[in-house]
C-alpha cells in the first residue's frame, strides 16, 4: 500500500496491530509480507476538500479493504450519521487495479462529491460496497465505480433525494454489469 495524494487537511495514521499507531505520510509505502497480514488505517479531514486536494491509495498484489470508511476521515465519530466533509472520499482508491472489495460506506447524508471517483479504474473491484444514503448532494456518486471493469452487480440505490450529478458516469465502462439498480428518488 503506498499513499500517493495526501490532503493538507487530511491527518492519516496507520498500523500493523491496531494498538501503535504511526503518521502516515505521503510516499508512505507499506508491504504486507504474509498472505492474511492487514493494515489499519483511521484520520480526520479538519476542513473541506477540493479536487485539487484529496488522499489517494495505490495498492499492488490482491487487497481486500474492510470496516468503516468514515474512520478514514473522522476516526473520533464512526456513527452513521457523522458528518462528512466535501470531497471527502474524492478519489480515494482511483486507479487501485489490486482492490477486490471495497470498505463500507455506512452514511446516510452526503455531501457534495463524498464519493466522487473513490474506485474509479479498479478493474479488479467485484464487489461494490452498500450504499445506504438516502439524502445525496451533487455529484456525490459522480464517476464512483467508472471502469470498473470486473464489477457484475450494482448496489441498491435507495436514495429518495437527488442533487445535481449525483449519478452521473457512475458506471461508465462497467462492461461486466448484468444488473442495475432501481431508481426511487422523488426529489
Amino acid at each position: 500500500i503506498e499513499l500517493n495524494e495526501l490532503s493538507t487537511n487530511h491527518t492519516l495514521e496507520y498500523s500493523t496491530d491496531s494498538i501503535e499507531w504511526h503518521n502516515m505520510l505521503k510516499a508512505t509505502s507499506i508491504t504486507l509480507k504474509n498472505n492474511g497480514d492487514k493494515v489499519y488505517l483511521r484520520g480526520y479531514l479538519s476542513d473541506n476538500n477540493s479536487t485539487e486536494d484529496y488522499t489517494n491509495f495505490e495498492m499492488t498484489g490482491k487487497i481486500a479493504a474492510s470496516g468503516n470508511c468514515n474512520a478514514l476521515w473522522n476516526k473520533n465519530n464512526l456513527n452513521l450519521n457523522a458528518p462528512l466533509k466535501k470531497y471527502c472520499g474524492y478519489k480515494l482508491f482511483a486507479d487501485c487495479k489490486s482492490l477486490t472489495t471495497a470498505p463500507d460506506l455506512p452514511a446516510t447524508t452526503l455531501e457534495e462529491h463524498c464519493y466522487d471517483s473513490m474506485f474509479y479504474n479498479c478493474t479488479s473491484l467485484t464487489t461494490a460496497p452498500d450504499l445506504p444514503a438516502t439524502t445525496l448532494a451533487s455529484s456525490c456518486y459522480r464517476t464512483m465505480f467508472s471502469y470498473c471493469k470486473s464489477l457484475t452487480e450494482a448496489p441498491e440505490l435507495p436514495a429518495k433525494i437527488l442533487s445535481s450529478n449525483c449519478y452521473n458516469h457512475m458506471f461508465s465502462g462497467c462492461s461486466k454489469l448484468t444488473t442495475t439498480p432501481e431508481l426511487p428518488a422523488t426529489t
